[in-house]
């Protein structure tokens, strides 16, 4: 098997030049920033639900439920003074 030659740095520069330039280069980055924009929205919905299910169980291992959540929300008391009962 043939090794490659180095490509002196000049080259390079030159080709990275005339490939960001191309059409077809700017068409498959806007689809590839596209396709992982919706990858990542994906990705952090379900990281905000995984949060949310940890945050819900600690909640509910403290006895909280909706209901004195309810209660908190109505003005009955505060978030701290509810903490600070439990």
């Amino acid at each position: 098997m043939a090794r490659r030659k180095a490509i002196p740095e000049s080259m390079v520069e030159e080709e990275i030049a005339k490939l960001k330039q191309s059409p077809y280069v700017k068409l498959a980055w806007q689809y590839k920033s596209k396709k992982y924009a919706a990858q990542n929205a994906r990705r952090q919905y379900m990281y905000q639900l995984r949060w949310l299910e940890s945050k819900g169980k600690e909640l509910a291992e403290n006895g909280t439920t909706t209901e004195t959540l309810r209660d908190t929300e109505e003005g009955q008391t505060t978030i701290q003074e509810f903490i600070e009962r439990r």
